[in-house]
């Protein structure tokens, strides 16, 4: 009885998960393939595919970069209106002479080039995400690499055991 295995990168811990089938091997030591068998490249390719952690790297980076701009704009002006002194009973402007209309604006501008150094940081913290995806992508691979050996380790033990069944 032979299995085929399937490992399956999913997620942070990139568990595998092994489904045993009699007929066919996942693993392909001869020259000769099956159909239902994967190469460890494609499986490697798979589990880099189907990574949520470089997904969300990279989402994050896209609102880091968002984050940049916008910081190093001002802040949006701010318009004021205002009535002072109006007569009360009957709301008209022209019946005393003290009522007021007060406009204002105002914008806020920090100090120095805090805006520059802010955006400068955001971008420096940006620059940094394409390095932590092609470390997890060779992660990744590493992780992969290691499961595939120790399923190939499995069904070698296996088929040494099934081989030599009339020994035990």
């Amino acid at each position: 009885m032979t299995f085929k295995l399937f490992i399956l990168a999913i997620g942070m811990m990139l568990p595998h998960i092994l489904i045993a089938e009699s007929s066919h091997s996942i693993i392909n030591t001869q020259s000769s393939s099956t159909e239902n068998s994967l190469e460890l490249d494609e499986i490697i390719q798979i589990a880099k595919t189907n990574d949520p952690w470089l997904l969300g790297n990279q989402l994050n980076q896209d609102s880091i970069k968002s984050l940049s701009v916008a910081a190093g704009t001002l802040p949006d002006p701010k318009v004021s209106l205002g009535l002072a002194n109006i007569a009360s009973d009957s709301f008209q402007f022209n019946q005393e002479a003290m009522t007021q209309v007060k406009l204002g604006i105002s914008q806020m501008f920090p100090r120095g080039d805090s805006l520059a150094i802010k955006q400068q940081q955001l971008a420096n913290l940006e620059q940094q995400f394409p390095y932590q995806r092609q470390d997890r992508k060779a992660k990744v691979t590493v992780s992969v690499s290691q499961l595939w050996l120790d399923a190939y380790k499995a069904q070698q033990s296996i088929a040494l055991i099934e081989s030599d069944r009339a020994l035990f």
